[in-house]
C-alpha cells in the first residue's frame, strides 16, 4: 500500500519580513550606485574635505554586502528533521541530527530590537532574528531539546566591537589624511583676492599696455597687470572681481608689509 504525505502538513514556511526582504536590497543598490559615482572621480574632494575614493571604498562594498545578504535569506522551510534556507545563490540545509547547540537572546538597538537565535552545527553557524523573518518561533521549536549555549553570541559581540573601532578609525581618516598630506610649513603658491572696483580697488594709472592700481586690503602696495589680462569693462563694472596672483615670490612679498613693493598680477576676472 502506498501512502502519500502532504508536505504542507509536515513543513512550515517562514517568510522574510518586508523590511529585510525588499528595503534592504533596495538600500544596497542605492549604496552601490553612490559608491560607484564617488569612484568615477576618486580624487575630487567633497564638501567635508574628504576624497571621493574614501567614500567610494566604504559605500560600494557595504552596498554589495547588504544586497547579497538580503537575497541570501529569502525564506525558511522547516520540517521535522531538517531546516532549509531558501536563497537565490545557494542551497543550505540544517539537519537536526547535526545541530550541536543553540542560543537565544533578546537584543535592543537604537532603531531595531527583537529576538535572535544562533544555531551551531558540526561545521557551520547560522543566525536568525525577528527583524529578518516574520517569526523565529518555528526555528526555536525545530532545535528544541538540543543543548543551550550561553556563549552563542560571544564572537558576534567581539566582531561588533571591532566594527565600531573600524568606524571610529574611518571617521578619523579625514583628519589624519589632511595632516599627512599637508607639509609642516605651509607655503601659499597662489591667491585670489575678491574685490570691487572703487570700493576695494583704486586705479592709479592706465597706459596702453598696463594698469596700475591699489587694493584696500593691501595698503602701500602697488599692483600692476597687463591690459590683455583684465575684463574690457573692468573700470565701470559693479560686479565683483577676483585678482589672481600665481607667482609664489609675489605672494610671499605680500606678507612683508614692512617693505612693500610693486606686485605683478597674473590676471583679473569676474567672480562667478
Amino acid at each position: 500500500m502506498t501512502i502519500f504525505i502532504n508536505m504542507k502538513e509536515v513543513s512550515k514556511i517562514v517568510k522574510g519580513n518586508f523590511l529585510y526582504a525588499w528595503l534592504l536590497p533596495i538600500g544596497g543598490i542605492f549604496f552601490m550606485v553612490f559608491g560607484i559615482y564617488q569612484l568615477l572621480n576618486p580624487f575630487e574632494m567633497d564638501n567635508g574635505g574628504l576624497p571621493n575614493w574614501m567614500l567610494g571604498i566604504f559605500f560600494f562594498p557595504f552596498g554589495v554586502i547588504a544586497f547579497i545578504h538580503a537575497l541570501d535569506f529569502r525564506y525558511l522551510i522547516i520540517g521535522k528533521d531538517q531546516l532549509e534556507i531558501k536563497s537565490l545563490f545557494r542551497k543550505r540545509i540544517i539537519r537536526k541530527s547535526e545541530v550541536m547547540g543553540y542560543g537565544v537572546e533578546d537584543y535592543e538597538g537604537r532603531y531595531v530590537s527583537g529576538e535572535r537565535i544562533r544555531i551551531r552545527t558540526k561545521k557551520n553557524s547560522y543566525k536568525f532574528h525577528t527583524s529578518q523573518f516574520s517569526s523565529i518561533e518555528e526555528v526555536k521549536q525545530f532545535v528544541k531539546g538540543k543543548p543551550v549555549q550561553k556563549d552563542a553570541f560571544q564572537k558576534e559581540r567581539i566582531s561588533n566591537t571591532l566594527a565600531y573601532l573600524f568606524l571610529f578609525v574611518f571617521m578619523l581618516i579625514p583628519f589624519t589624511y589632511e595632516k599627512c598630506k599637508a607639509p609642516t610649513d605651509t607655503v601659499v603658491e597662489a591667491i585670489g583676492i575678491p574685490v570691487k572696483v572703487k570700493v576695494d580697488l583704486k586705479i592709479l594709472e592706465e597706459t596702453k599696455d598696463e594698469l596700475r592700481f591699489e587694493l584696500k586690503e593691501y595698503k602701500d602696495f602697488i599692483f600692476t597687470v597687463g591690459k590683455n589680462k583684465i575684463p574690457e569693462n573692468m573700470s565701470t563694472t559693479d560686479k565683483q572681481l577676483i585678482v589672481f596672483i600665481m607667482n609664489q615670490e609675489q605672494v610671499a612679498a605680500l606678507s612683508d608689509k614692512a617693505n612693500p613693493k610693486t606686485i605683478s598680477v597674473d590676471n583679473i576676472d569676474f567672480l562667478e
